[in-house]
C-alpha cells in the first residue's frame, strides 16, 4: 500500500535532517504504528504521507502511485486524515461535519447526492454515533469527537487511514471504543498508520510497529519484536521494563 524509499527530510533553514533514510513498507489492510520519543519525527512522517510535506530526497508511492504525483483530489479520495484537534469545526452539527469527508467528491455546487448521504450515515453508523448526528459537535464528549473525526475521515472512503495521536486525551472508556473502531476497521480491509506516544496501546491494536529515533527507523516488526525493555531503554534513555500480558508486550513505568 505504502513505499518510503530512501526518504530524507529537513525543514527550511535548518541544516539538520528531521527524517533520514527512511525505507519502510505498510502492507494493505494491516495497522501500523509510529512510535518514538518527541522529536523523532513521527508527525512529519504523517504529513510526508499526506503529501502535505514533500521528501528533500527519496520518494514515496501509495498504491504504486508517486504521491508527488497525485492531485490534490486523488489524495483526498485515497487518504484520510485524523488530527489530534479540529475544535474549529465545533459549531457544526454532527452529520454536516461528517459531511465535510465528501467534498472530494461533490461538484462545484456542493450538492449532496444519495451516494453522499449513505456515505455519511454509513460512517456514523461504523463509530456508533448516530443517534448523536443531529447534536452540536461541541456537545460531544472528547472522545465522541474524536469518534466524529473518525468517521468524517471514513466519509471519504478512502483505503488509507492516517491519525495522529488518537487516544492521546483519552479516558481508558474512550480508548476502547477508538481501538475497537479502529481493529475493525482494520478487519474491513482499510489501511491505518497512526502515531502514538504509548507503546501499549500500539501493541494492542498495531500489526507492525515503527520505532523512530532521531529520525531513524530504529526498528520495525510485529510489537513483541519492537516492544522489548532493551530496544525501549536504548531509544528513550531510562530504564524500561516491558512484560508479556495476554500474549502482548506491556510497557511497565519504573519510577
Amino acid at each position: 500500500m505504502i513505499e518510503l524509499r530512501r526518504v530524507w527530510f529537513s525543514y527550511n533553514g535548518r541544516d539538520e535532517s528531521v527524517l533520514r533514510d527512511v525505507n519502510l513498507t505498510f502492507a494493505s489492510g494491516t495497522v501500523t504504528a509510529v512510535v518514538g520519543p518527541n522529536g523523532s519525527g513521527k508527525t512529519t512522517l504523517l504529513n510526508l504521507l499526506l503529501g502535505w510535506l514533500v521528501p528533500k530526497e527519496g520518494e514515496i508511492r501509495i498504491s504504486g502511485r508517486l504521491i508527488g504525483r497525485l492531485s490534490g483530489r486523488e489524495r483526498s479520495r485515497l487518504v484520510g486524515h485524523v488530527a489530534p484537534d479540529e475544535s474549529a469545526v465545533l459549531e457544526l452539527d454532527v452529520r454536516d461535519y461528517v459531511h465535510l469527508g465528501r467534498a472530494p467528491y461533490v461538484g462545484l455546487l456542493g450538492r449532496a447526492d444519495e451516494e453522499d448521504v449513505r456515505a455519511v450515515e454509513n460512517a456514523l453508523s461504523v463509530v456508533d454515533l448516530a443517534s448523536k448526528a443531529g447534536k452540536p459537535v461541541r456537545t460531544l464528549s472528547t472522545g465522541e469527537r474524536q469518534l466524529a473525526s473518525i468517521a468524517r475521515a471514513l466519509a471519504q472512503a478512502p483505503d488509507l487511514l492516517l491519525l495522529d495521536e488518537p487516544t492521546s486525551h483519552l479516558d481508558l472508556a474512550n480508548t476502547r471504543r477508538v481501538l475497537r473502531v479502529l481493529r475493525h476497521l482494520r478487519d474491513q480491509g482499510k489501511t491505518i498508520v497512526l502515531t502514538t506516544h504509548d507503546p501499549n496501546t500500539a501493541s494492542v491494536l498495531a500489526d507492525m510497529i515503527v520505532l523512530l529515533y532521531e529520525g531513524r527507523v530504529a526498528a520495525t516488526g510485529a510489537p513483541a519484536e519492537v516492544i522489548t525493555g532493551k530496544r525501549l531503554t536504548e531509544v528513550y534513555g531510562v530504564d524500561i521494563d516491558v512484560r508479556m500480558i495476554d500474549g502482548f508486550p506491556h510497557v511497565l513505568a519504573r519510577i
